[in-house]
């Protein structure tokens, strides 16, 4: 690692040392999170490439990533880390950044019938973003307004991918369902973000995928669950009142009720048969009592 880390840090616009920074970034982000080590071993380096970057812009977009996934694995394992990487580095920004330059470039291959699967590297590049996002919010705890704007852009993200692109709009979905459970992420940002409106919009679609539909279950039976300990707490309840109708009320013309109840003798199959933690066979599970 210290080899690597020491041509990371190589500032040379030559094309080989490029190649060669590119290359080290990459190896150190098939680190996986299991491997420990200490943070003085190369925080200091890796802090330094990111900024570098943030003011130079001197990494291609791979290397970029490859940099911060070699950072978020070692968070996983070393929550100290969440200063420097919330604050300091501005993660959220940074990845919602490159998210929105690689998802330029996909629509607009896209819409040019373009795409080649398996070849498009921005394609790679964006789905390993997604990836890492996962396990960021899994681990985050420190909240950060810049979070809802990675929150929005996924969403939007989905949207644009869910027909044509579904290697990305499955990652996702996977995704907005993590954000939905993160501590770092409250009940009225994901009403900001459009989570919930992503949820009520697919769990209506006649052709929904099993995957997709367990998702969106998850994703509101997280949101009933948070309302309630909130009930528990005494928290306002006006105020709780007032965030529940935002939620369902607008959608009841939908049937949502209706059709979560519809869905009483499947929901043990839908538990059962996608392994999805955290999921109730108990339709009353995903409503909220006053």
């Amino acid at each position: 690692m210290p080899c690597l880390l020491k041509v990371a840090l190589n500032k040379d616009k030559n094309e080989e040392a490029q190649k060669e920074v590119e290359m080290a970034l990459f190896s150190l982000s098939n680190i996986n999170g299991v491997t420990e080590m200490k943070k003085e071993l190369y925080l200091k380096e890796i802090t330094e490439i990111i900024k570098h970057h943030q003011e130079r812009l001197n990494l291609t977009q791979l290397a970029y990533q490859s940099t911060w996934e070699f950072l978020i694995f070692r968070y996983e394992n070393d929550k100290s880390l969440a200063e420097t990487i919330v604050n300091e580095l501005h993660f959220s920004r940074e990845a919602t950044r490159e998210l929105e330059k690689l998802t330029e470039c996909v629509n607009r291959k896209m819409k040019e019938n373009k795409l080649e699967k398996n070849e498009m590297q921005e394609i790679q590049i964006l789905m390993r973003w997604l990836r890492l996002l996962n396990n960021f919010f899994i681990s985050c705890k420190l909240w950060k307004e810049e979070h809802a704007e990675v929150e929005r852009r996924v969403v939007s993200l989905f949207r644009t991918t869910k027909v044509k692109e579904k290697r990305i709009s499955d990652l996702c979905i996977s995704l907005i369902a993590t954000i939905a459970k993160s501590e770092a992420v409250g009940v009225d940002d994901l009403l900001k973000g459009g989570i919930v409106d992503v949820a009520f919009e697919e769990i209506h679609c006649l052709t929904l995928e099993i995957d997709t539909f367990t998702y969106c279950l998850e994703l509101l039976k997280e949101i009933c669950d948070r309302i309630k300990i909130l009930i528990a707490q005494r928290y306002d309840v006006g105020m709780l009142r007032t965030m529940r109708t935002e939620i369902f009320e607008v959608f009841e013309e939908d049937g949502y009720e209706d059709l979560i109840v519809s869905f009483q003798e499947m929901l043990p199959f839908f538990v059962d048969e996608c392994f999805q933690y955290g999921l109730s066979k108990n339709y009353e599970d995903y409503f909220i009592r006053f």
